[in-house]
């Protein structure tokens, strides 16, 4: 297995703000009359709030006698949010793997997230992260611009295959050198959602799954994901960087 870019998801996977952003949508919707179970997470979990909010309407439209569109939730979740932002902490973990990517001088390292910029920004500096540390990140603010779907679908990381190929382009050419297309199967994805996972698996690419969040994917789900090719490794944090070691050869003796 070849890798040449690796593409992290940011919440849940890079910084540590699943619990903060779960108590804000749990406080908001509540505020509406749905009490978010513990279980509903696992069809929640990595959406936007305003994809958030049509799930919770489709299953008590009375959400809307509160707030009247994805954006009027989704606005109220994000000032939420900032409220406890003191909350978010760095993942230990993938910092430790973005350090290995870059020892080892993988073409791309890029961040692809389902949150808005200002959010995910917040949430990076907060974690010690700014977005110079990435090639380049890819919010749903700017994948909605393009008209293009967010996770679960395989747009997000199709366009990150796709912005990655610009610049890499760029590079051969600026140096004289023969460019070489990247393909899905040497782009490793790192997620922590189901839905994050599937965007990936979608894409055909190599997906690495933290799990101390969220369960992996049930056998045959998995084998339905996989059926049009890539690869797919759950794993618990503290595994990740031994994973990372396993798939891209040429870390083996960083």
């Amino acid at each position: 297995m070849s890798i040449r870019a690796v593409f992290l998801d940011l919440d849940g996977t890079t910084v540590d703000t699943e619990a903060r952003n779960r108590r804000a949508i749990e406080q908001e919707s509540s505020k509406a009359g749905y009490d978010i179970k513990p279980t509903d997470w696992e069809f929640l979990a990595g959406q936007g709030d305003g994809i958030i909010w049509q799930k919770i309407a489709a299953i008590k439209p009375e959400i809307m006698n509160t707030f009247g569109t994805a954006a009027s939730f989704e606005a109220a979740c994000l000032r939420a949010k900032f409220e406890r932002i003191a909350e978010v902490k760095k993942i230990d973990e993938t910092g430790d793997a973005i350090k290995l990517f870059r020892e080892n001088a993988l073409d791309i390292v890029a961040a692809v997230s389902n949150s808005t910029g200002p959010e995910a920004k917040a949430s990076l500096k907060q974690a010690g992260y700014s977005t110079s540390d990435f090639d380049f990140c890819l919010f749903r603010d700017d994948i909605e611009r393009m008209g293009l779907r967010a996770k679960p679908s395989p747009d997000p990381y199709l366009e990150a295959m796709r912005m990655a190929n610009e610049r890499l382009k760029a590079k051969a050419d600026a140096a004289g050198e023969k460019f070489v297309p990247l393909t899905p199967e040497e782009c490793l994805v790192l997620e922590d959602s189901r839905t994050g996972v599937r965007s990936g698996l979608a894409a055909r690419m190599n997906v690495i799954q933290m799990t101390d969040e969220t369960p992996a994917l049930e056998s045959a789900d998995a084998a339905q994901c996989l059926k049009d090719g890539g690869h797919y490794f759950p794993v618990r944090r503290t595994g990740l960087v031994e994973q990372c070691r396993d798939l891209i050869p040429a870390m083996a003796m960083a």
